[in-house]
């Protein structure tokens, strides 16, 4: 309902309970434009600003010239969507005196509302013609989601964001796995100029997950990812580091790949690359385990020596110990020449090591070396009982969703897709 007034009720002895009494129950979001005001405009905003923690939420807006008027009553006929926490209060970031709350707005205009930022936990959303649905965030996720028709009603789902950053006219920077459910997308490919006078592939790569339905909804980020980059299909996979980028509304990664071949010149005919990547929504529980012994061994450098098989292969733990960054570090050998059989994990290092703790791995396969680190950890974590998890890399390519994406062009200084890439939403 949009209503438009010139200022305060003088009629009601409390204006705010007799519109709540009157849309309670009725599903109705009550959009209020107060046009050129006055003297009245003060008492009108203390009477009316409650509007905005209403079930459904609505809204409050002040104009004084008629282009500022249009405008705000074309945002008024936007849905306002009211936030919740889990024990059924207003979320006091997102509804308060100052901000005006959220508005669901036209994907064509290429702009998020992104709301103010809360806590991680569990909320309830809701909206005009929408029940209360649960959305759970975790640390760092920037939540998308959309309204749509299911089942004939309107309701909320995840958005996939893959479809909006990689648009429709390049539809060769997107790719499936053979299910369907996860999708790679391609933002950026460039290639960047170095200090050797070489020319390194810079990739912005990011995956989604199609939506699982069911009462809860979340931003879907893989257990592990994996990723590959060839300079053409049938070529093996080159080094390249790798490393998340966070606050996208998707998962996303930067990749490096140094000395980017070519046939005779990087500027020119540089090798087409071919990306391949695994979503993985879960480790394999048959992997191996080795915690750590104080008892038998007090001193951690003296702790796990040991040689154990993974896919037939020997594997060979060479250290382990705290360096002096307060990371710790694990030092595998493998057989040279040969892909690492082997992607080790702590474990009980951290209470939510898949959102706090870092990670870093470093595959040598030449030498037949990997080191893998954890951490900064505190005093607390260095002293704990922590165990050592050795999953496979031939079971994490195989229970993995896999989806290749073969591009047929050559990478440039320029990005294939014209115009700015999205930055991360930091603030």
């Amino acid at each position: 309902m949009l209503v438009l007034t010139d200022g305060e009720d003088n009629i009601s002895p409390n204006p705010f309970e007799v519109i709540s009494k009157a849309l309670q129950g009725s599903g109705v979001s009550l959009k209020m434009a107060l046009f050129q005001a006055g003297t009245e405009r003060e008492n009108a905003i203390k009477q009316y600003s409650g509007i905005r923690k209403l079930d459904p939420p609505g809204d409050l807006w002040e104009a004084e010239q008629r282009d500022e008027l249009i405008r705000n009553l074309k945002e008024a006929m936007q849905p306002q969507i009211l936030v919740l926490r889990n024990n059924l209060e207003i979320v006091t970031e997102i509804h308060n005196a100052t901000v005006k709350g959220m508005r669901a707005l036209p994907l064509r205009q290429g702009f998020f509302g992104w709301s103010e930022k809360v806590p991680h936990g569990t909320y309830k959303i809701s909206t005009s013609g929408i029940d209360r649905t649960d959305l759970l965030l975790q640390t760092g996720d920037r939540a998308l989601l959309e309204v749509v028709v299911r089942d004939g009603r309107l309701a909320f789902q995840p958005f996939r964001y893959t479809n909006y950053v990689v648009p429709a006219a390049y539809p060769h920077l997107r790719a499936q796995d053979q299910r369907d459910l996860v999708q790679l997308a391609l933002p950026k490919m460039v290639l960047q100029p170095t200090e050797r006078g070489a020319y390194d592939l810079e990739l912005l790569l990011m995956m989604d997950r199609s939506f699982r339905g069911g009462s809860e909804l979340q931003m879907e980020k893989p257990q592990f990812a994996w990723i590959e980059v060839r300079p053409g299909a049938d070529k093996a996979p080159i080094t390249a580091d790798i490393e998340n980028v966070n606050y996208y509304p998707a998962p996303a990664w930067k990749v490096r790949v140094p000395n980017w071949p070519s046939k005779t010149n990087a500027l020119a005919d540089a090798a087409a690359p071919s990306i391949s990547a695994w979503w993985l929504d879960s480790f394999a529980l048959n992997a191996q385990f080795e915690t750590r012994n104080k008892q038998k061994y007090p001193l951690l450098k003296d702790d796990f020596h040991k040689t154990i098989q993974v896919d037939k292969v020997d594997v060979t733990v060479e250290s382990v110990q705290f360096n002096d960054k307060n990371q710790l570090e694990v030092q595998i050998s493998y057989p040279k020449g040969k892909p690492c059989p082997v992607l080790v994990r702590a474990l009980d290092l951290n209470n939510e090591p898949r959102y706090q703790q870092e990670e870093e791995h470093r595959f040598y396969d030449e030498n037949g070396r990997y080191t893998a680190r954890f951490g900064v950890v505190g005093d607390k974590a260095r002293d704990s009982i922590f165990s050592l998890e050795f999953q496979s890399m031939n079971e994490i390519r195989k229970t993995g969703h896999r989806v290749d994406l073969n591009l047929n062009v050559s990478p440039t200084q320029n990005n294939l897709i014209q115009g700015p890439v999205p930055y991360p939403k930091t603030d």
